[in-house]
């Protein structure tokens, strides 16, 4: 699958999200981005999603709110 495919995808999953709604990307997700990890933030930033600390030591998944 190309990366804009892939984008396009996550766009579309990104965009039913409602304000207050939380993101939990996980390590087997992103990993399949651009960029991985800095990708799949760099995307949530571009739209306005609150990138919040990995709670629990979630250290291999994103979180992420929607302002």
């Amino acid at each position: 699958m190309k990366d804009e495919e892939i984008a396009k995808r996550f766009l579309d999953i990104f965009d039913k999200v409602k304000f207050g709604g939380l993101i939990f990307i996980p390590n087997t997700t992103y990993a399949f981005m651009p960029n991985s990890r800095l990708g799949a933030e760099a995307l949530l930033k571009v739209l306005d999603f609150k990138i919040e600390f990995p709670i629990h030591k979630f250290d291999r998944m994103v979180i992420a709110s929607k302002r």
